[in-house]
């Protein structure tokens, strides 16, 4: 069953090149609207009906795009800068080939009782592959270190529960499988570049 939750790996590698306006504004604001806009593109052109009810689609018929690494980092950096005490306070990645990610997420808890649990501020180096198929995604994780001591990776879940509790999700495990941003069927990974297939 596919689930839900605040996945700071993220499946939010779900980026369509497309131009807009973007004179007199900072490449990450650049990058993040852009982002925006092809994410709403993507979900519109999702939502028409383009196969008979019933058909399937064939693998050949979906449309792809490219985006970088450095305009996801953008994009992280854009949307956490707009939350309101965030609880995620970083996410960066680094790309690579067959579906290889790494990447650093820090997560500060301080003043949520709940959460502090497990410290007010916690820095997690991850290393993993992007499994991506029918429209959900796992990240199967290699190793993971927290504030720069190697950790099981299962040692995410209470973590991952805490915070669907504190944002009223259904908790889910690292190892679960998660649905991808709407009309995402699947996502390959090559050096420093996404290519999303919808």
């Amino acid at each position: 069953m596919k689930k839900w939750h605040i996945n700071w790996v993220g499946f939010t590698l779900a980026i369509l090149m497309a131009p807009i306006p973007v004179a007199g504004i900072d490449p990450i604001t650049a990058d993040a609207l852009k982002v925006q806009h092809i994410l709403k593109t993507i979900e519109s052109h999702h939502n028409r009906p383009t196969v008979p009810a019933g058909e399937q689609k064939e693998k050949s018929a979906f449309q792809q795009v490219m985006i970088t690494e450095k305009e996801l980092n953008n994009y992280f950096t854009y949307r956490l800068a707009q939350e309101k005490n965030p609880l995620i306070e970083k996410v960066d990645v680094v790309l690579g080939d067959r579906n290889q990610i790494r990447g650093n997420v820090r997560v500060n808890f301080e003043g949520i009782q709940l959460l502090s649990l497990f410290g007010s501020q916690l820095n997690f180096d991850f290393d993993g592959k992007l499994q991506t198929e029918k429209g959900a995604g796992n990240l199967g994780l290699t190793s993971l270190s927290l504030n720069d001591e190697p950790v099981p990776p299962n040692s995410l879940d209470p973590i991952l529960f805490a915070l669907a509790q504190f944002y009223g999700h259904e908790a889910g495990t690292i190892d679960d499988w998660y649905e991808l941003p709407h009309g995402i069927q699947r996502i390959e990974l090559k050096q420093a570049k996404a290519i999303l297939f919808y």
